[in-house]
């Protein structure tokens, strides 16, 4: 089985579009405008934005005193920006299938990995024999990065392609000629006893899950979302800051779950160690580097 860090680092190379910056990876404490400003300096993988996530969680917030210590009360939302209640309700796995099976791999390429990014099915292929790597992604949305590919699969579904330069426009479309009519079902990497009422999720991956609140549309970012993470590591307590918190849950394995809650969610302390201890790592999780 391919290491999901260098799956990460070869979709790295075969994206090289609309990302947020790293900082973005946890919470907007800044206005729209000016995360948009930052946006559009970006030169990362959008589609790797998530991904990307579970290899660097373990750094950013700080106070953290560590399992039963004393933590600061949370200060709310940064200026300018609404809280989001929150109710948690019974839940269940995320099921995410990518609606077509291919009938083969690019040359070069072993079998792919289902995501969703953005709210968007995909699959990620690699990296392969010389660096090769390539995702698959249906979509409406028309891409603003101009090494993608858009090919229609079944009249009125597109999928958009972005590939390294080993595959030319020939091999891409005899490999989406290949399409069954069959979904691709993706194993969920988490089980969750609840669940946030009313957000949508938006991202998963094999070491990731985010949750968008009510008015967040999709994105392949974090900002201002509550996101679960399994990392590789032993950290455990809580982390403060006006960025929102973030709780570690050490599992006994050598891997650690992370929750991450921005400010703008108004999730109390209570509701957010429930919303935790419920959630549960199923045997497709990958642990990213913590």
């Amino acid at each position: 089985m391919i290491d999901l860090e260098e799956r990460l680092r070869a979709t790295l190379s075969a994206h090289a579009a609309d990302a947020p910056p790293p900082r973005q990876l946890l919470h907007r404490v800044r206005a729209e405008s000016r995360r948009r400003r930052r946006r559009r300096r970006a030169g990362t993988a959008g589609a790797l934005i998530l991904a990307s996530a579970m290899l660097a969680m373990a750094g950013y917030a700080t106070n953290w005193t560590g399992s039963g210590g004393q933590y600061p009360a949370r200060d709310g939302a940064a200026p300018g920006m609404a809280h989001t209640a929150v109710r948690l309700v019974p839940g269940q796995p995320p099921a995410v299938a990518f609606p077509f099976t291919p009938r083969t791999s690019p040359p070069g390429l072993g079998e792919p990995v289902v995501m969703l990014i953005g709210g968007e099915p995909t699959l990620q292929y690699g990296p392969g024999v010389g660096g090769r790597a390539m995702t698959v992604t249906l979509s409406q949305r028309t891409p603003t990065d101009p090494g993608a590919v858009v090919l229609p699969v079944r009249p009125g579904r597109s999928v958009v392609i972005r590939a390294t330069e080993h595959f030319d426009l020939k091999t891409l479309r005899t490999y989406v000629s290949g399409f069954v009519d069959k979904p691709l079902a993706m194993a969920a990497p988490f089980t969750f006893e609840l669940v946030p009422a009313g957000f949508t999720v938006d991202n998963v991956s094999p070491a990731a899950v985010t949750f968008a609140p009510p008015g967040v549309p999709p994105d392949a970012g974090f900002s201002d979302k509550i996101a679960v993470l399994l990392n590789k590591g032993s950290a455990d307590g809580r982390r403060v800051t006006a960025e929102g918190v973030t709780v570690y849950r050490i599992l006994g394995d050598g891997r650690t779950l992370a929750v991450q809650v921005p400010a703008s969610v108004a999730l109390t302390d209570s509701d957010l160690d429930r919303f935790a201890a419920g959630i549960r790592p199923t045997a497709a999780a990958v642990a990213g580097q913590g």
